[in-house]
């Protein structure tokens, strides 16, 4: 929808083909048709601190030699779903975080300060690299 308006000049996009049976399959697929880095991701973060499908505490998130892997037992459903790795986030050129609501507002403005703990975003913003922050409240004033 971010795209559409754009055209032939809109730039290219990836689709995580997360709806294929074997999901084994389709990171392979997708670590594929990936680049080294992304230019831009746009992130949702979970009301727990949960990006892309890397939960607090998860496995996933010690995953460091591929770009996407399947998550067998997420805490919320569905359980079995794809994600791409924090290593790759990382590398990612531009992070925009957009976040809705008290409970988020919260988690990235502990996020952005020295409180930050070790949940998926706050690794991702203490670690990644053109992080920008939408949200509908502030979250802090310099």
């Amino acid at each position: 929808m971010l795209l559409r308006p754009l055209a032939g000049s809109a730039p290219h996009s990836i689709r995580m083909p997360a709806e294929i049976a074997d999901l084994n399959v389709a990171a392979r697929q997708y670590a594929q048709q990936l680049p080294s880095a992304l230019d831009l991701l746009i992130l949702g973060v979970g009301d727990d601190g949960h990006v892309c499908s890397l939960f607090p505490g998860h496995r996933a998130l010690q995953v460091a030699n591929t770009t996407v892997t399947v998550v067998d037992d997420a805490p919320k459903p569905p359980a079995r779903r794809l994600t791409l790795t924090l290593n790759y986030l990382l590398k990612t050129h531009n992070v925009w975080v957009v976040a809705v609501g008290e409970r988020k507002r919260l988690l990235l403005q502990r996020a952005v300060s020295a409180e930050a703990e070790s949940l998926p975003i706050d690794l991702v913003i203490s670690q990644g690299r053109g992080v920008t922050i939408f949200t509908d409240q502030q979250i802090y004033r310099r």
